[in-house]
């Protein structure tokens, strides 16, 4: 029997023996202690039934709470075991943690490092920036050089234009001249052979002008100057040519414009052929 049981049968004795002893006192004292007594009896057994009713509740719940006990341990030790794996857990975290503060140690000082290189690159983003500044302004300086030339450009384009017709009359005049080229040739030949340094008197008496081969027809041999009226050049003046280095032979003045010569190539080097670009000059070797 449960310790509650023995409990409630004590406290039931001793109710019994209460109750007894209060019957003998009314017995002594009061005919009507039997029939008290009785009723006492009865009342003792009505408690006694109701205390033992209450025993087996408790009974009933007391092998509940064992139940329950035993599930709590269950429970307990799943706790404990719980418990046990998060405290390894823990172990491993504190390791871990361990580690990554070695480590954000380390990137702390990287960081540092990073942070002196950024210092340094900025210093010279700010130094490239000024430099490009320059060149910006440089570059808009070439531009407005490059829109100047081209303006330049399309003036002589407009220039050249005007004067394309003039050329197809000149090719028409130099065709009917090629029959005379031979004739001149030969006099010419003939002059060279009497005065060997013809040429050069020639260059002396003629002045110091100096162009640009603007253009090559090599089929009709004649080129365009960049040298006109305007400077000075007539018809009949001799250029020599050549690319700042090489000797390319010499070219005589036919027509000229205002900011235009045509000239016919004369004694051209062989295997030196005259190109757009070319310089001409009307005394080489003399500057």
């Amino acid at each position: 029997m449960s310790p509650i049981g023995r409990l409630f049968i004590i406290l039931n004795l001793i109710l019994a023996a209460a109750f007894i002893a209060f019957a003998g006192f009314y017995l002594k004292n009061q005919t009507s202690y039997k029939t008290k007594l009785q009723e006492s009896v009865a009342a003792a057994e009505a408690a006694k039934k109701s205390f033992e009713e209450q025993i087996v509740a408790l009974g009933g719940q007391v092998q509940n709470y064992t139940l329950d006990l035993s599930s709590k341990t269950q429970q307990l030790a799943n706790s404990q075991t719980v418990i046990k794996s998060l405290t390894e857990a823990d172990t491993d975290n504190k390791q871990q943690l361990q580690r990554l503060s070695t480590s954000l140690e380390a990137i702390r000082a990287a960081s540092e490092t990073v942070s002196g290189k950024l210092e340094d690159q900025s210093t010279r983003i700010e130094t490239l920036t000024k430099e490009w500044v320059v060149a910006n302004e440089a570059k808009m300086q070439a531009v407005g050089a490059r829109d100047d030339l081209q303006n330049q450009l399309n003036a002589v384009e407009a220039s050249l234009s005007k004067e394309k017709q003039r050329v197809e009359s000149l090719v028409a005049d130099l065709n009917e001249l090629s029959g005379v080229k031979a004739d001149l040739e030969m006099q010419i030949a003939v002059i060279q052979k009497a005065i060997p340094n013809v040429a050069e008197i020639i260059k002396g008496v003629q002045p110091q002008v100096d162009g640009t081969i603007m253009a090559v027809n090599p089929s009709l041999k004649s080129v365009t100057i960049s040298l006109g009226e305007n400077s000075g050049v007539t018809p009949g003046m001799s250029f020599s040519i050549h690319d700042g280095t090489t000797y390319k032979g010499e070219v005589r003045v036919v027509e000229v414009s205002d900011n235009l010569a045509f000239a016919r190539i004369e004694n051209a080097v062989p295997a030196m052929a005259i190109s757009k670009g070319d310089k001409a000059t009307t005394r080489l070797g003399t500057r």
